[in-house]
């Protein structure tokens, strides 16, 4: 695929997404939606956005993804194709930088992709609230419980 062309594909839109987050061309990224599409984030903390429907809505919500979090690199991505040919599962793992603190963390995602025609029409997002809020360096009451050594992983 040349880089001037849309991936039609799910695999292939599913590391186009990946590619574009990496890139923190997050316009961009939301561009990859059907204008009705959707955003599940099933185990998001309480009180936190756990469903977004309409392109623009997504827009809005990720506008200012990037002065918050910074992807430094994906690791380790996997797409795994699946019957239904619309829907990929995408696992994958970022390194990245909190800005406001300036330390790194990693996070590890499943994502269910359904795309149509091109674009995305279902993302659902599996990721683990706690370690979102460490790394975003916000909800520190979904914090407080914890110590940092409890943390594994990510600086």
């Amino acid at each position: 695929m040349a880089s001037s062309e849309t991936p039609t594909k799910p695999a292939d839109v599913a590391r186009h997404l990946l590619e574009l987050l990496l890139e923190k061309e997050m316009d961009k990224f939301c561009d990859m939606w059907a204008e009705d599409g959707t955003v599940e984030i099933p185990f998001a903390a309480p009180g936190a956005m756990a469903n977004m429907a309409g392109r623009e809505t997504i827009r809005s919500y990720l506008k200012h993804y990037t002065d918050h979090q910074l992807i430094d690199e994906l690791p380790h991505v996997h797409i795994h194709e699946t019957t239904d040919p619309e829907v990929v599962i995408a696992e994958w793992t970022a390194h990245g930088t909190t800005v406001s603190t300036g330390k790194k963390y990693e996070m590890k995602y499943i994502i269910v992709i359904t795309v149509r025609d091109g674009k995305v029409v279902n993302y659902r997002d599996y990721f683990s609230p706690l370690l979102a809020a460490r790394a975003a360096n916000d909800r520190l009451d979904l914090l407080a419980p914890f110590k940092e050594e409890d943390f594994p992983f990510g600086a």
